[in-house]
């Protein structure tokens, strides 16, 4: 009791000094939806209770580039996670669940962009409804209702850039990831 009121201490007094705060604390009562397809415990996480410092559970993939767990500025918790183009080429990470054709899902998630112009959410494999977003440079929330087109492997892939048009930095940052299936 006593090592969790001194970190509960502790994480009021780092944000006080503006430093991210390591230790999330989740309000009492957070459960996450027994729907939930996002699980792994990584820097998006947020719904799940579980946000960790971490990418776990993603696939940095196509082009160069890094894939972090970012405290600079999250939409929720203490974490978001950052891919970042170091070149000119298309440069994406990826989250993987598995399912069935006729598979139902709502999918929430927030992103942004510090830089770059071809910053994008897009490209879901195996699936019908998606949208396509394009990320500003503030957290913007987004909603889609999809719909498993396939029964194996969906993937929803974030861009930091989407063609070989990007230049060295430009990143997307991607927060708040949720996927309930819905039926």
């Amino acid at each position: 009791m006593r090592l969790f009121l001194i970190i509960f201490i502790f994480g009021f007094w780092a944000s006080a000094q503006g430093t991210p705060n390591p230790y999330v604390l989740f309000p009492a009562g957070c459960t996450p939806d027994p729907n939930e397809q996002h699980t792994a415990a990584n820097a998006a996480s947020d719904p799940n209770c579980n946000e960790a410092d971490d990418t776990a559970g993603w696939t940095n993939a196509a082009g160069e580039g890094s894939f972090t767990s970012d405290a600079t500025d999250p939409a929720v918790g203490g974490h978001a996670l950052k891919k970042q183009t170091t070149g000119g080429s298309a440069s994406y990470c990826f989250y993987s669940l598995s399912i069935t054709s006729g598979d139902t899902f709502t999918v929430t998630y927030r992103i942004k962009s510090t830089q770059g112009s071809l910053a994008r959410s897009t490209a879901w494999t195996n699936v019908t409804g998606e949208t396509t977003r394009t990320a500003t440079s503030t957290w913007t929330e987004y909603t889609e209702n999809i719909t498993a087109s396939a029964t194996g492997t969906a993937q929803i892939r974030f861009y930091a850039s989407i063609n070989t048009s990007g230049v060295n930095g430009d990143n997307i940052f991607v927060d708040d990831l949720s996927i309930i299936k819905t039926n």
